[in-house]
């Protein structure tokens, strides 16, 4: 059976299960009731330690009513899958007599529930799996989990019903003592995929902490007594989800950003020479940034700042080539628990290409990955999902290429896609060219010049495949530059890329979503840090993180009804060094290992560098330069002792140091102390304040 036949029969399933709950719903509100909502939750121990009373019955009883919804749970220890699917069988194992003893059980209590009463939707909540991965019983594992759910549907006389899987945690990810671990939790994502009704969420956040006898646990097999908690609510906003149907009507989310693309090198911001339609169109099509700030003056902190909305410093990036922590809540591991399907391509510089490591971008919250773990040129080595591969050809074609392909994989499932392309360009050596006649021969920096041309045509190319594909009507799509650029003359202040003036943090940034006609241009201050809490408050969810946030909702700037923001911004750089990261040199050795069968990984500290240690830095550090922009007032303070404050409406240069001027006495001694504070705070959390659970 080919794909679109089997496309067809999956929404012609959905279409006639809407049609029936639409009756139910129907016949209820001509009695004047409001729809009832039964859900039933099953499974071994993680479903055992989950109370429904805690958050997830409050959850479905807000979206629904505390009297419209019917919530059943009944789970065991320790059990395998058989002990629900009457049927299940394996080759090679004798047939054993206990098969659906516990469904029976389950099934009971469920109609005893219901006895009487009317259900508009059933949903099946499923916390299992642990068991199964031990016995090696992973290849059968799908196909019991299809037979359970059709039990389900006959013996309560549905047409279909909704299910939400809880997949297995990152626990033995090396399958060591459960052999089969990573194959069950595949299974249970693809079931999930595969179902217009299916729906799973994320875990491998919930197993550190505190357990329910007091005793801290890390990676554990069981989850914290926070983590039952967040395991409760998420499976309540994915049944939500499922039941409104909200999935089908969220945007699909794409992030495009540069390596080095300064704020006056584009069209759109009057560059004298350099050739950028893709942009100017975007600009004249969307809405402008005018004042749109980096994180940070380099590439991998500002990456990190978009992916948790903090400073970089927090998440353990202070500086190029170090790894961001798994600790940290990314918006893709949000956006994945909300329902979206999420992918990276291009250069992350947060982390590992290596498998089963936690700071991968399967560690970030991302499903597909092609990436350079740095900046790449021609002919790269990527990183497909942990295999690596060298590629032939222009690196920015190449990583468009994956980014389209992966559109194009998803476009017509039931999820929404989140994507995010980071171009390696224009970032050096400059040996990739753009398409067409040789541009820039007489011009200094020809090589930087010709890669903006040449993402440009890119970002050109991605608009146009949206539109090809008939999904560029309902996706956000955000470009930015990871830093300032490389040319202090057209940086849009002072200095460029590598300091915390405005030419190192100022960078172009649009944002087109054409369903909801975003048109226009700001010089009210964004900075990527608001990505995050942005773009979730865009889709009616808020940030699901307990870690401080240093960026705002800027949904009202966006839409023309705020003047001013609403907290002001901060900068921290070089509170340590850099690391150096050469990605194809390092690529390639993984290569050649997997290809030769050698045992991995590759250089043992990559796998988990930065994750570990915690070292403590004093609370008063004060290293590099750090800046506090309450716009239009900036004020830097330098290696703990120089202060320098500029209004930046008046001279934008940062030429005329106002420190000192008793005129501007009182505002420099609030924003010293509002500035210190933040970053004391900041050296709290790098400290690992903010991962103590309490």
């Amino acid at each position: 059976m080919n794909r679109i036949r089997i496309d067809l029969m999956l929404r012609l399933l959905f279409l006639s299960f809407a049609i029936a709950v639409s009756d139910v719903a129907i016949a209820q509100a001509e009695h004047g009731q409001k729809p009832l909502h039964l859900f039933i939750l099953s499974g071994q121990s993680n479903m055992a330690g989950l109370n429904p009373a805690h958050t997830f019955t409050p959850t479905v009883a807000r979206a629904f009513g505390e009297k419209n919804v019917i919530v059943v749970k009944d789970a065991s220890s320790g059990q395998p899958i058989r002990r629900w699917y009457k049927d299940w069988k394996m080759k090679g194992v004798e047939t054993p007599k206990a098969r659906g003893d516990l469904y029976d059980r389950l099934l009971k209590k469920v109609k005893a529930a219901i006895k009487g009463k009317k259900v508009a939707t059933v949903t099946f909540i499923w916390m299992q799996g642990e068991r199964d991965a031990r016995m090696k019983w992973g290849p059968v594992y799908a196909e019991s989990f299809n037979g359970l759910i059709h039990q389900l549907v006959k013996d309560l006389s549905r047409k279909e019903i909704n299910f939400v899987i809880g997949r297995l945690s990152d626990f033995d990810l090396p399958n060591k003592r459960y052999p089969h671990w990573t194959m069950v939790r595949k299974a249970q994502v693809q079931l999930a995929e595969s179902s217009p009704r299916g729906a799973w969420v994320d875990t491998d956040d919930l197993n550190d902490g505190r357990n329910r006898a007091g005793r801290p646990i890390k990676n554990d097999l069981h989850y914290s007594v926070q983590g039952y908690r967040t395991l409760g609510q998420r499976f309540a906003q994915a049944s939500i989800r499922l039941i409104k149907g909200a999935s089908r009507q969220k945007p699909n989310i794409i992030l495009v950003m540069a390596d080095d693309h300064g704020w006056g090198d584009t069209g759109y911001n009057g560059h004298p020479f350099v050739k950028t339609p893709g942009l100017d169109g975007m600009a004249r099509a969307g809405f402008v940034f005018d004042r749109f700030y980096a994180g940070a003056p380099v590439c991998s902190p500002t990456r990190a700042s978009v992916l948790t909305g903090r400073s970089p410093i927090r998440t353990k990036v202070t500086n190029h080539g170090r790894y961001m922590r798994p600790h940290e809540r990314t918006i893709a591991e949000s956006l994945r628990a909300a329902g979206y399907v999420t992918g990276i391509f291009g250069k992350v510089h947060l982390g590992s290409g290596q498998p089963n490591s936690p700071c991968n971008p399967s560690g970030m919250g991302f499903d597909e990955w092609v990436i350079g773990v740095n900046f790449f040129d021609n002919n790269p080595y990527l990183s497909r999902n942990g295999k690596v591969e060298q590629h032939k050809g222009k690196g920015s074609v190449i990583l468009m290429d994956e980014a389209i392909a992966f559109l194009r994989k998803h476009k017509n499932r039931t999820r929404p896609m989140f994507t995010v392309i980071w171009f390696p360009s224009p970032h050096g050596p400059h040996t990739e060219i753009p398409d067409g006649p040789s541009l820039y021969d007489d011009q200094k920096m020809a090589g930087y010049y010709r890669e903006i041309t040449l993402l440009d045509q890119q970002l050109g190319r991605l608009r146009a495949e949206l539109r090809r594909m008939q999904i560029a009507d309902n996706t956000i799509l955000w470009y930015c530059s990871d830093n300032g650029g490389l040319n202090h003359a057209t940086s849009g202040g002072r200095a460029k890329k590598g300091s915390i003036y405005e030419g190192g943090l100022r960078v172009p940034a649009i944002i087109e979503w054409p369903s909801r006609k975003l048109k226009g241009r700001t010089t009210v201050p964004v900075t990527t840090c608001d990505m995050y809490p942005t773009l979730m408050s865009m889709i009616n969810l808020r940030p699901d993180t307990s870690h401080p946030i240093d960026g705002i909702d800027a949904t009202n700037i966006i839409a023309g009804k705020a003047k001013k923001r609403t907290k002001p911004m901060g900068f921290w750089h070089k509170i340590q060094g850099g690391q150096s990261t050469r990605s194809d040199r390092i690529l390639k050795a993984i290569m050649l290992k997997q290809q030769a069968g050698a045992p991995l990984p590759h250089d043992q500290h990559r796998i988990r560098k930065d994750v570990d240690e915690f070292p403590q830095f004093p609370e008063d550090t004060a290293t590099g330069h750090a800046a506090w922009n309450d716009y239009p007032w900036k004020l830097h303070r330098i290696n703990g002792k120089q202060y320098e404050l500029y209004n930046l409406t008046d001279d934008p240069m940062e030429k005329t140091d106002l420190s000192k001027d008793s005129k501007h006495a009182k505002r420099f001694e609030h924003m010293k102390t509002e500035l210190n504070a933040w970053m004391k705070s900041v050296v709290q959390s790098l400290n690992g304040k903010d991962y103590k659970k309490k």
